[in-house]
């Protein structure tokens, strides 16, 4: 929670050790550094997302997110058809940034839904994320 604490440091370290260690699909993505949410993003956080987890999994490790993916047209079906019935980690960076989640609108409603379909409602699938903010609970679980 802390600012400079070292939360993308240590998410990126976790990510690299799962990679090395379990049999899953390790998806880091942020929403700070070279991906920073976009204002415009903000109304669409679940396509926001779904273009981060096309960038991480690219396999032009050249290609920039400003310039490849960040106006890029990845919908959710492709992103659950990509990840099959596999094993699978997201990792999530400064997840706060995603302003939407602090209201009760659509766009964060299919955020949560996707998240928890994708990645917390079944055996093998996990979310892990840092946040500004000291509970995101509310937001992601109801």
């Amino acid at each position: 929670r802390c600012s400079r604490g070292g939360k993308t440091r240590a998410l990126k370290e976790i990510a690299k050790r799962l990679k090395s260690i379990v049999h899953a699909s390790v998806i880091f993505v942020s929403f700070n550094e070279s991906s920073d949410i976009s204002s415009w993003e903000q109304v669409d956080p679940l396509g926001a997302l779904c273009r981060r987890i096309a960038f991480a999994a690219r396999r032009n490790r050249k290609a920039t997110y400003d310039s490849d993916f960040a106006y890029a047209d990845v919908k959710p079906e492709q992103i659950v058809e990509w990840l099959g019935r596999d094993p699978r980690i997201l990792l999530i960076d400064e997840m706060s940034n995603c302003n939407s989640l602090l209201e009760k609108s659509t766009p964060s409603i299919d955020l949560a839904f996707f998240l928890r379909s994708n990645f917390l409602s079944m055996e093998d699938q996990y979310l892990v994320f840092s946040s500004h903010i000291v509970s995101t609970v509310g937001q992601v679980s109801s």
